[in-house]
């Protein structure tokens, strides 16, 4: 008689086997892959999307009458002055803050010696890119 043995699984797991670098590159495989599978249901879930826009604009455009509630009409222009007042406030803030005020600092020129040891080149080719203008 023999004996049955129910065989193992087909694929062996075993990470720290593997090489950090093969390791690594298995992980971002498998990113990819799951990143296209995902992009490739998009279009249905825009199309559900859609369809849940398209229905919730026909109850609100059709079925609820156009009806304006009041408060929109009191809070949209309320809202309006606020934010402008915030605005023209901070503007007149600043510029009551830096009037009169010159902040920029101007550079000084570059002598050719600099340039040259800035680039570690001889003087000679410093005067030669002065003089290309």
């Amino acid at each position: 008689m023999s004996r049955q043995t129910t065989p193992g699984p087909a694929i062996i797991h075993a990470p720290s086997a593997q090489a950090p670098g093969s390791r690594t590159l298995y992980g971002l495989a498998t990113l990819v892959v799951w990143a296209v599978y995902a992009w490739l249901w998009l279009p249905l879930a825009t199309l559900l999307l859609w369809v849940v826009g398209v229905r919730l604009g026909f109850m609100e455009l059709y079925l609820a009458q156009q009806k304006i509630d009041p408060m929109l009409l009191v809070w949209l222009p309320a809202l309006l002055l606020a934010c402008a007042c915030v605005l023209i406030g901070w503007a007149e803030y600043n510029r009551w803050r830096f009037a009169g005020r010159d902040r920029r600092n101007g550079r000084g020129d570059v002598t050719r010696d600099e340039v040259a040891t800035a680039m570690h080149a001889p003087p000679e080719l410093a005067a030669a890119l002065a003089a290309a203008g």
